[in-house]
């Protein structure tokens, strides 16, 4: 039941991770999508990372999208509709809109009220060992696009601990 339970959870973000991340890149840029990786190191890969904190009465968690910081800027050039030199304020808006549109999706799909759920604005951060995992038992979950400009992973890391404890009594 809890595996179930988590997968319910967990599909809308990448849903939504692919399908807007994929509406943004031109058709022309290759994209491919690996398959779902269980972390055991739960660190991002890329230098460049957008986390969006999640927390309600029966979960916590958090998402993370990550990427090099030339994939980030070609992805704020394309949502700005003008040319961008380097990472600075107008990209970095860019890309947290972005993850906002992405969390904010799945929150939706899961048919979750703000009441219910709320999430944190989101946090940029620079560096390849953003930690993903809210706990030593939560699990992490991530998946990679890549495109055509380089690597863009979304992990999400969910703790059910709260809802696991009221679903016993």
């Amino acid at each position: 039941m809890k595996a179930k339970i988590q997968a319910k959870y967990y599909k809308p973000f990448f849903f939504y991770f692919y399908k807007r991340v994929r509406e943004i890149i031109p058709k022309d840029v290759h994209v491919s999508v690996g398959d779902f990786v269980v972390r055991d190191k739960p660190f991002t890969q890329c230098d460049t990372s957008v986390l969006i904190g999640i927390s309600g009465s029966f979960l916590v968690g958090r998402s993370i999208m990550s990427m090099d910081t030339r994939v980030a800027i070609e992805i704020a050039e394309i949502m700005s509709g003008q040319p961008i030199d380097s990472f600075a304020d107008d990209a970095q808006s860019a890309i947290c809109e972005l993850m906002n549109i992405i969390v904010g999706n799945a929150v939706s799909t899961l048919g979750l009220t703000f009441e219910q759920i709320k999430f944190t604005p989101p946090k940029l951060f620079y560096g390849r060992a953003v930690k993903t995992s809210i706990n030593e038992s939560s699990l992490t979950i991530m998946r990679q696009m890549t495109t055509g400009w380089g690597n863009i992973e979304f992990n999400t890391s969910l703790d059910f601990s709260t809802y696991n404890k009221r679903t016993k009594t």
